[in-house]
């Protein structure tokens, strides 16, 4: 599904992001665990087409989209969900989406189908869905925000900091909203919040000091000394 190979990102004369290589299967769910400053995000925004690299490739269905634009990249079966809950505040939530259903002609035709899809997947939504977008919750806009990019029917769901700003029970329905997006669309997640990667997470790849350090099966690496040095303050060795 993706393939990122020898990536390089920097601003200015601080590298980012150096010598990133990984890939994300059709069936799987990869998380991103770092700390603040990591280049998680700017992973993200590169493969979307928001930053240009400074070398290596990004292979999307066996094509290199490393010099496409940003907006050709939605039509072709990837989506970004950037972090902070976002949409439209002045708009209604069926507005919403239906900008989310704009991205080629094939996919506006399936529409009213699509919406059915994520208003069955968020009845929350469908419940507010002639009610202003800035009204919601934040829980409220995270699941519109991820409406609006399944519209798009994309292949990939690059999904950054899901559960930033909400409550340890919203975060719990987030990781079970992955979990049912993950039955038919491959996910690339990034997190600091380890819930989501350790219901949903197929694989997971830590980024330290702009670089991946440690990449494996979820369980494996969310077990090990690093992660738990990281996130739960132990002492590696302990």
């Amino acid at each position: 599904m993706l393939e990122v190979e020898g990536l390089w990102v920097g601003y200015g004369d601080r590298d980012v992001l150096r010598d990133v290589s990984f890939s994300v299967g059709g069936s799987e769910v990869v998380a991103v665990l770092g700390t603040n400053g990591a280049g998680k995000s700017t992973l993200l925004n590169c493969l979307a087409g928001l930053i240009a690299p400074a070398a290596g490739a990004i292979r999307f269905r066996g094509e290199d989209i490393t010099g496409r634009p940003a907006w050709s990249r939605p039509a072709s079966g990837m989506a970004l969900v950037p972090e902070g809950q976002q949409s439209f505040p002045a708009m209604t939530v069926q507005e919403n989406l239906w900008v989310g259903g704009r991205v080629s002609a094939a996919v506006a035709s399936r529409y009213a189908q699509n919406l059915d899809r994520v208003f069955d997947l968020f009845p929350r939504l469908a419940e507010r869905r002639d009610q202003a977008a800035g009204t919601l919750s934040g829980g409220e806009r995270q699941m519109l925000a991820v409406g609006r990019a399944l519209v798009a029917e994309p292949a990939l769901l690059m999904l950054d900091e899901p559960s930033h700003g909400l409550a340890p029970l919203v975060i719990e329905r987030i990781a079970d909203m992955v979990d049912l997006i993950a039955e038919t669309t491959a996910l690339l997640v990034v997190e600091q919040n380890l819930l989501i990667p350790s219901q949903c997470a197929t694989r997971v790849l830590v980024l330290e000091e702009s670089r991946i350090v440690s990449s494996g099966a979820a369980a494996e690496v969310l077990a090990s000394d690093l992660v738990a040095a990281t996130y739960l303050g132990t002492e590696t060795g302990r």
